[in-house]
């Protein structure tokens, strides 16, 4: 259990079966606990930090593993869990398995341990990216639904009470061909599904499936030097604002109106590294070992100041706040998560780290009342964070059951308002190495396996806690 003292401090205490849009998702009062919420202008909830969590306390609630196939000599097939999602009423936990290309359903709170999924939906090839219908409820099955991108394949829309296909959203490059979508998200209405490709993003209707959307591009023209080039990697629509944020594995992060998709604002991009080159003038009539030496040096601290500032190329994730001033962002190889204040969006307000040396997508998610923020890493560890400072709270590791990189996180509440649930997805991708034991025998070499790759399966636990 999650010990937490609570002050004359607003609480966000979420409705057991709302229909919840991001706007809309918080609004039962608790009383007689000191819990209340509180709205703005926008009808938003405004949330304030919450005390210390003391994470040594939660409870292992139930789990689901996927098999591992046995690695070969140079790489290894294992199977593993690409992230997860708490769906809107936080009944289902969705999924998606990286051997397989296929989406699996659970249902934590009904079944028990090992978790055994509800249906598997089945993609053509590697899924990028899934998302639930905003507006989902069990007690109305039509609006039982998620989308999901994958590689070569349309958009599809998925049922969530029986697994089969709903619809499809097809998107046509310059040359009329089919063009895949590297992620999508709802709008916070479930109105619209945006979806980004190459120097474009796309919206959908999602009551008209099909070819017809509004293409958007983030680039005017292949030579024109301004603009949101690379492929367009991650999504986040603002709650409180008609505006969205686009993140391109080029490393930027811009914010367009959602209206027609003019530029609001450019909030960040990937930080440069001043010094990082060596002036050749200067130099004059040294040796080149010294000159190698003096340039590995310089690279050196190029490399670990540009590890300090945390920004770098692709972005991975991209998360507004309730009140659509902050907006969370990830990045490959980055080595922390950034809050970004878009009222002043030059620098980042405050960084949450992590062991994010890797192409891997690791998650973050904030809790429901946005004074917590849960990070992935790569190091089998999940952190928790204060959202406001950026203070550590507390952690999840190798105690709790955690084997390896957890690359997925996401947190619910139940209807009490006091107690939830949080989900690890954990894997990575190892690579064994073929040993040789001085015989000539070459099959004695194949069957080999590193002790890394022993034992490796990704691993989905869900924690209950309590506040």
């Amino acid at each position: 259990q999650i010990q937490l003292k609570i002050t004359d401090q607003w609480f966000l205490s979420p409705k057991s079966h709302h229909s919840c849009t991001r706007a809309h998702r918080y609004s039962c009062q608790v009383t007689g606990t000191g819990v209340t919420t509180k709205r703005n202008k926008h009808n938003s909830v405004l949330a304030r930090p919450l005390p210390l969590v003391r994470m040594k306390d939660v409870t292992l609630s139930c789990f689901a593993t996927t098999p591992t196939s046995s690695p070969t000599t140079t790489t290894s097939s294992s199977s593993f869990f690409n992230g997860c999602k708490f769906s809107p009423d936080s009944t289902c936990l969705l999924t998606s398995e990286s051997s397989t290309s296929s989406l699996h359903l659970y249902e934590p709170k009904k079944t028990s341990t090992p978790l055994a999924p509800v249906f598997t939906s089945k993609e053509g090839s590697t899924v990028y990216d899934y998302d639930w219908y905003p507006l989902m409820s069990s007690a109305d099955p039509p609006s039982c639904s998620f989308l999901s991108s994958s590689q070569g394949s349309p958009l599809h829309l998925w049922d969530a009470f029986t697994g089969a296909l709903r619809s499809s959203y097809v998107a046509y490059d310059h040359n009329d061909e089919p063009t895949s979508a590297t992620c999508c998200r709802f709008s916070p209405d479930g109105e619209h599904i945006y979806a980004g490709y190459l120097n474009a993003v796309r919206v959908f209707r999602t009551g008209l499936p099909g070819r017809v959307c509004d293409l958007r591009r983030t680039v005017k023209a292949r030579k024109v030097k301004s603009g949101q080039k690379g492929l367009i990697s991650a999504l986040a629509c603002n709650p409180a604002l008609s505006t969205y944020a686009a993140g391109s594995y080029g490393g930027s992060i811009y914010v367009y109106d959602e209206r027609d998709g003019t530029l609001v604002q450019e909030s960040c991009t990937e930080q440069v590294v001043e010094g990082s080159k060596v002036n050749s003038a200067s130099a004059g009539k040294r040796k080149p070992e010294d000159e190698d030496e003096d340039i590995m040096a310089v690279a050196a601290a190029a490399k670990a100041q540009l590890h300090a500032r945390g920004a770098k190329k692709g972005v991975t994730q991209l998360e507004w706040s309730v009140d659509g001033r902050r907006l969370f962002s990830s990045s490959r190889h980055s080595d922390a998560v950034l809050c970004w204040d878009v009222r002043m969006s030059s620098r980042p307000v405050v960084s949450y780290g992590r062991d994010g040396s890797s192409n891997q997508t690791l998650q973050f998610c904030l809790d429901p009342t946005e004074s917590l923020l849960f990070v992935g890493s790569r190091e089998a560890k999940l952190r928790a964070y204060d959202a406001q400072s950026g203070a550590e709270q507390g952690a999840v590791g190798e105690e709790q059951g955690i084997r390896d990189a957890c690359n997925g996180v996401s947190v619910t509440f139940d209807s009490d308002g006091v107690s939830g649930h949080f989900a690890v997805a954990t894997g990575q991708r190892h690579f064994g190495v073929a040993r040789y034991d001085g015989s000539d025998n070459d099959d004695s070499d194949s069957d080999s396996e590193s002790d890394e790759d022993k034992d490796m399966g990704g691993d989905l636990k869900v924690f209950s806690f309590k506040y």
